[in-house]
C-alpha cells in the first residue's frame, strides 16, 4: 500500500514562536499521513520539536535568487495572461507596470524551484496544503495550472478579506481560486464572505473550526480584584490601548494582564501609566504557548477581553474558553461564532468604554459562578475541540485524496 504523503507550507512554524496553533494540529496531522513534510517561508529562530514522521523543508532559501531572463523564457504565455488580470483588479500608473511584472516573474521563479524540488522529491503526488491562503497558495496555484497537482488552504483573516489588505484586494485571487480543490475557512463568516466574493467558485469553499487542547478548569477567581487577561500581537488592528480607555472608567481593583509584544509595545506601556491607582498592568511579553496554557491552569482569570477591528476566528479566544473564562469580544469576522450569551459578552466594534465597563462592573457575580464557567466549557467541548475537530478534518481529507 503506497505511503499517504502531505506537504504543509507555513508562514515559519516549527521556527521561531509563531503559529503556535499548529502546535495542536501538526499531531493529528501527522497521524493521519504516514510522512509529513513542512515548508516554513521564514527561517528564524529556534526549531520547535515535531512528531518523528515530520520533516522539515528549508526551501525558502532558494527563492533568493531570480534569474529574470530563463523565467521570462519559460513562461512568457502565462505570466502576461496573469499580468493584465492583476492590472484589472487594480488601476495602477504606467510607471509602476516594471514593477508589477517583476513581482510576477519572481513568483513564477519560485514556483518552478518548488516544482523542481517536489518533482525530484517524488512530490507530485502528495496532499498540498497551505495552511494561509496568501504565498504559498500562489505558488500552488501556479503548479496546479499546469497539472501538476492539487491543493487545498485554509482561510483566517487577513488572507481572505480584500479590504484588509493596504492594496484593497489580494494578490492573484481569482488565479487561485480557479487552480485550487478546496478552501477551508476557519469561520461560517468567512466562508460566507468567500462565496459571495467568488460565486463562480462557491462550491470550492467550506469551513473547518481550529480547536485547542483541554486542560482543564481555570481556578475560579477569589478576592476583591478582578483579573482580566489579553494575548494578542501589540499591533494596531488589534486595538489593544482601547483596553486602557476602559479601564480608566472602573472604579474596582484590576489586574490587566496582557500576553504579546508588537510595534506598538512600548506605546502601551506609556499609556498605562495613565491608569488610575486602582488598576494594575502587568506586561507578560510574548511567552511560548505552554506558558499561557499553565498561566491559566494556575491562575483564576475574570475575564478575556479581545477588541480587534477584524478577526478570523481568534484561537486565543478558543484556548481561554476551553478553561471556562468569559469573554468580552468585539462583533468582528467570526467571533460571533464563539462569544456568544453562553460563553460572554458580544459588544459592537464601535462599542462606547462606558458599555463595557457596566459589564465588568456589574457582572462579576456571575462571571464567577461555577455553572456559568462549566457552560462555557462545554461549549468549547461542543465546537472548538481539537481532538474531534482536526481527527474529523484529517479523516475526510486522508478519504478525499485517497480517492483521487
Amino acid at each position: 500500500m503506497a505511503q499517504k504523503s502531505i506537504c504543509l507550507y507555513t508562514k515559519s512554524y516549527p521556527y521561531g514562536t509563531g503559529e503556535s496553533f499548529i502546535e495542536n494540529e501538526i499531531i493529528f496531522l501527522s497521524e493521519s499521513f504516514d510522512k509529513v513534510y513542512v515548508f516554513p517561508l521564514v527561517i528564524e529562530g529556534e526549531l520547535r520539536s515535531v512528531p518523528k514522521n515530520v520533516q522539515v523543508i528549508e526551501l525558502s532559501k532558494e527563492f533568493e535568487s531570480v534569474n529574470v531572463r530563463k523565467t521570462i523564457i519559460g513562461n512568457l504565455g502565462a505570466i502576461s495572461r496573469l499580468f493584465f488580470q492583476e492590472i484589472k483588479h487594480k488601476k495602477i500608473y504606467k510607471k509602476e507596470y516594471k514593477i508589477k511584472f517583476y513581482f510576477i516573474v519572481s513568483v513564477f521563479s519560485k514556483a518552478n524551484k518548488l516544482s523542481s524540488y517536489l518533482l525530484e522529491k517524488g512530490l507530485n503526488n502528495a496532499v498540498h496544503y497551505t495552511y494561509w491562503f496568501d504565498f504559498w497558495s500562489s505558488l500552488l496555484s501556479i503548479l496546479a495550472s499546469r497539472n501538476k497537482l492539487i491543493y487545498f488552504t485554509r482561510a483566517h483573516g487577513y488572507d481572505l478579506y480584500e479590504e484588509r489588505n493596504f492594496l484593497g484586494y489580494i494578490h492573484f485571487r481569482s488565479f487561485q481560486m480557479k487552480a485550487i480543490d478546496k478552501v477551508y475557512c476557519v469561520s461560517k463568516s468567512g466562508a460566507k464572505y468567500l462565496k459571495e466574493k467568488y460565486p463562480a467558485y462557491q462550491d470550492k469553499v467550506q469551513y473547518s473550526y481550529l480547536g485547542t487542547e483541554g486542560n482543564g478548569m481555570s481556578p475560579i477567581p477569589k478576592g476583591d480584584k478582578i483579573r482580566i487577561v489579553s494575548c494578542s500581537n501589540m499591533i494596531a488592528l488589534k486595538r489593544v490601548e482601547l483596553i486602557i480607555e476602559i479601564l480608566k472608567l472602573i472604579k474596582l481593583d484590576i489586574e490587566w494582564v496582557h500576553f504579546g509584544d508588537g510595534i506598538l509595545l512600548e506605546d502601551i506601556k506609556e499609556k498605562a501609566k495613565e491608569l488610575p491607582d486602582n488598576i494594575e498592568s502587568v506586561f507578560m511579553g510574548r511567552k511560548p504557548n505552554g506558558n499561557l496554557l499553565s498561566y491559566y491552569q494556575s491562575t483564576g482569570v475574570d475575564l478575556f477581553i479581545n477588541l480587534s477591528e477584524t478577526e478570523g476566528l481568534p484561537v486565543s479566544i478558543m484556548e481561554a474558553i476551553s478553561f471556562g473564562i468569559p469573554v468580552i469580544a468585539t462583533d468582528v469576522g467570526g467571533t460571533s461564532e464563539i462569544v456568544c450569551n453562553q460563553t460572554g459578552w458580544l459588544i459592537n466594534k464601535e462599542f462606547t468604554s462606558s458599555l463595557v465597563v457596566s459589564i465588568i462592573e456589574e457582572n462579576k457575580e456571575k462571571y464567577r459562578t461555577k455553572e456559568f464557567r462549566e457552560n462555557i466549557r462545554e461549549y468549547w467541548k461542543g465546537n472548538f475541540r481539537a481532538s474531534k475537530n482536526y481527527t474529523d478534518f484529517y479523516h475526510n481529507l486522508a478519504k478525499k485524496w485517497g480517492e483521487k
